[in-house]
Formats: C-alpha cells, structure tokens, sequence
C-alpha cells in the first residue's frame, strides 16, 4: 500500500508519468514472484522432533565412592 502511495505521489509532484509509475509496481510484483518461485526449493520442509536419549535416573540412596557404587550410606 505504501508503495502505491509513494508512486502515485510521484506523479502528483510531476516526478514521473502514470505509465512510469505502473510500469514499476508491474515490473517489482514480477520480480518478488520470480524471487517467490526460486526460494521456493530452498525452504526447510517441515522437520520432524527427535527423540533424544534420557539417562536414568539413579536411585536417591546410590553413593558413589571411590569409583565403586554402595546402594546404601550406611555400608561404607
């Protein structure tokens, strides 16, 4: 919209000539469908979520001592 309003204001101030002004707003909407139709292949396609890998989680009274694990705190 904005862009017609510059070109007509264009030919308000006698800058241009009406063909001038809609020979642009053509040639620009061709030039955004060119550039339109060859991104086109270059667009991500719709990814898919994977899944990631979940540790498990140890139980609360594991203790890790010394490189050996003991199941409980009360047998170090």
């Amino acid at each position: 919209m904005l862009v017609m309003l510059v070109g007509f204001s264009r030919i308000a101030l006698g800058a241009h000539y009406l063909s001038d002004v809609i020979a642009a707003i053509f040639l620009g909407v061709l030039w955004l469908m060119i550039c339109a139709l060859l991104l086109r292949p270059i667009r991500r396609s719709v990814v898919v979520p994977v899944a990631a890998a979940v540790e498990e989680l140890r139980p609360a009274t594991t203790v890790t001592v010394f490189d050996r694990t003991v199941d409980s705190a009360l047998k170090l």
